[in-house]
């Protein structure tokens, strides 16, 4: 297998490296921290002039060529930066979900989101029993010959800044999936900072009325779900290469303070156990990159593509995880010390380890795919 980047992962990675060094270092990063609606609206707009929002989809519909590979170059340029925008949410998702469940106006939706003019968001919960809570969470009654949704939503990324809501609900048996306007006077919207400077949020909708002109499509169930796990394969596989990105500079932010640091008069990167503890860090990366490619290879075949994401998941719950442990461990108390990026990469590494499925979850769903 030829694991070399073609010529236009390349010039992905390298564009891409650019752009981000230069207006997405770490200090201005805390700076958009501090700023986030005013940088939201910037960089989103900075990553559809440079075709980011456009790589995943193919080019009749304004994209790049829809090439797998070059979207992984993309997202582990984005993880080593810790990009704050949940493109996964706002672009890869809902733009896939426009690709599955196609009717006369998904073009026109995909090419806003490629622009960057309008951001849509999926109601939707990353995590194992997503299912559940389509079919659950929210309950749809007629009155009168007018549906009225009401419930809640926890745990939802992607919401604090959006034009449009994809809402999937359940009512008789078929997914009627809907695209509401953002209307603060519509339903509640409370948000969340998660550990790593992501916004989580809960919305809560109130006997809300569904209007047939905001009716997207209707879909059979055992249908929506399908194409649904297909498009969240491709989400877990997204972020679990942004992850690589992470792991990646977490591994160089390390190697490098051990060239510097001194106890007891030496380097610590001279002392064996350190150099031992360092080479067993680059096999896990280099391990992770691999288990990587294979699930791209295999994203068209569905068992493979079960087992090969649930694996890509379990490395970065256990392995990946453990190495980033070790990567602050070695930075001492320092590590997790807000002035200091690598505790920020290893809230992020804690982040992605709880979103689209847990560790035993993967496990199971692992070996079910035999």
């Amino acid at each position: 297998m030829n694991l070399s980047l073609s010529e236009d992962q390349v010039l992905i990675r390298e564009s891409a490296e650019k752009f981000l060094s230069d207006n997405y270092s770490f200090e201005k990063r805390r700076f958009f921290l501090e700023n986030k609606k005013d940088s939201h609206n910037n960089n989103w707009r900075s990553f559809a002039e440079l075709g980011w929002l456009g790589i995943a989809f193919k080019e009749e519909v304004g994209g790049f060529d829809g090439n797998i590979n070059n979207l992984m170059t993309l997202m582990e340029s984005l993880g080593s930066a810790l990009v704050l925008e949940p493109i996964i949410f706002n672009n890869l998702i809902v733009g896939k979900l426009f690709e599955k469940f196609s009717n006369e106006n998904s073009i026109k939706y995909l090419k806003e989101i490629i622009s960057g003019e309008r951001v849509y968001s999926l109601l939707f919960s990353p995590n194992e029993n997503y299912k559940n809570l389509i079919s659950n969470s929210l309950r749809v009654k007629n009155n009168k010959d007018k549906l009225y949704v009401s419930g809640k939503y926890n745990f939802v990324l992607g919401l604090n800044e959006f034009d449009y809501l994809l809402t999937p609900l359940l009512f008789e048996d078929k997914i009627y999936v809907y695209l509401l306007k953002n209307n603060m006077d519509s339903y509640d919207i409370r948000n969340f900072e998660t550990i790593d400077s992501l916004i989580s949020s809960q919305i809560e909708f109130n006997s809300f009325e569904l209007k047939d002109s905001d009716l997207f499509t209707v879909v059979n169930k055992k249908d929506f779900f399908e194409k649904l796990d297909y498009i969240i394969d491709y989400a877990t596989l997204s972020m679990c290469s942004q992850a690589l990105g992470i792991i990646d500079t977490m591994y160089k932010l390390t190697l490098e303070y051990c060239k510097t640091r001194e106890q007891f008069g030496k380097k610590i990167g001279s002392f064996q156990v350190i150099q031992h503890r360092l080479v067993d860090m680059h096999i896990v990366k280099e391990e992770m990159r691999s288990l990587n490619y294979m699930a791209q290879l295999s994203m068209e075949d569905e068992n493979y593509r079960k087992k090969n994401i649930s694996l890509n998941k379990l490395f970065l719950g256990t392995h990946a995880k453990k190495m980033a442990q070790d990567c602050i461990q070695l930075h001492g108390g320092m590590g997790v010390a807000k002035e200091m990026n690598i505790g920020h990469y290893f809230s992020r590494i804690t982040t992605f380890c709880s979103l689209f499925g847990s560790t035993d979850y993967h496990k199971e769903r692992y070996a079910s795919n035999d």
